[in-house]
């Protein structure tokens, strides 16, 4: 039984739970994003930018790579 199942069976589960499935799920999207970029042989690149309330952030943009 996996975590999700866990949460649908028990809902008393602690917000450290929660968040630690959270985070778990987010890193799966993740690695299945990179993999599919690497596939791709996409690559992404940072522009940064000062936002409206002064803080740096930064856009990010595809670039394809060089193709070897």
């Amino acid at each position: 039984m996996d975590k999700c199942e866990q949460a649908k069976a028990d809902p008393t589960l602690s917000d450290a739970d929660i968040n630690e499935m959270k985070r778990q799920r987010f890193q799966q999207r993740v690695r299945r994003v990179l993999a599919v970029m690497q596939e791709e042989r996409i690559d992404w690149r940072g522009v940064p930018h000062v936002t409206p309330d002064g803080r740096i952030g930064v856009r990010i943009l595809p670039v394809e790579m060089a193709r070897s």
